[in-house]
C-alpha cells in the first residue's frame, strides 16, 4: 500500500510519535504542570503534526490507554494528542485524516506478530528487525510499531471504524 501512517506512544510528559514506513521517530518533552501542561502538549503535537506529517499520510493510529494500569491522566492526554494531531493536519491538508485508537495487543500483533509482546520484545524488533538506531527510546520503538500496525490494518482492509 503506498502511503504512510503515524503512530503515537502518548503520555503527558513525553509522547513518541513515528512514521511507517520511513521509519523516523521524535520523543516530544512536554513541560507544566496540570492544565499548562495539557496545553503545552495540544500545542507541540500540533505544531508537530503541521510540520512534520508526510505528504502521503494515510492514517493516524495512537495507543488506546488499558484498564490494566488505570491514569486518569493518560486517558486525558490520550484525548488532547488526538485533537492536537488533528488540528495541526487540518492546517496542512485540504482533506481530513482520521485518527484511530488501538489496543496494546491490536499493535503489537500486527507489527510484531505477538499480541503478548512484551517492551524488550518490541524494542528487539525495532533495533534488531527493522535496524532502526540503538538510541531510540522505548517508548519510540513501540510508537513505530503502532505506525506499523496502522499501515498493515490498513493494508488488509480492516474495518476500523
Amino acid at each position: 500500500m503506498n502511503g504512510s501512517t503515524i503512530g503515537i506512544d502518548p503520555s503527558v510528559a513525553r509522547p513518541a510519535i513515528a512514521i511507517w514506513p520511513a521509519r523516523e521517530t521524535w520523543q516530544l518533552k512536554i513541560e507544566g504542570q496540570g492544565s499548562e501542561r495539557f496545553m503545552a502538549l495540544c500545542g507541540s503535537v500540533r505544531d508537530w503534526a503541521y510540520h512534520h506529517a508526510p505528504d502521503d499520510l494515510l492514517a493516524v493510529f495512537i495507543e488506546r490507554p488499558t484498564n490494566s494500569f488505570p491514569n486518569p491522566a493518560l486517558y486525558q492526554a490520550n484525548g488532547i494528542i488526538q485533537v492536537g494531531v488533528l488540528s495541526g493536519l487540518q492546517g496542512r491538508f485540504r482533506h481530513p485524516v482520521s485518527c484511530f485508537e488501538l489496543s496494546p495487543g491490536t499493535w503489537k500483533k500486527h507489527s510484531i506478530g505477538k499480541g503478548n509482546a512484551k517492551k524488550d520484545d518490541v524494542w528487539h524488533w525495532a533495533v534488531g528487525e527493522i535496524g532502526i538506531g540503538s538510541s531510540v527510546t522505548q517508548d519510540e520503538c513501540d510508537a513505530l510499531a503502532i505506525a506499523r500496525a496502522g499501515h498493515a490494518l490498513l493494508e488488509q482492509g480492516a474495518d476500523l471504524g
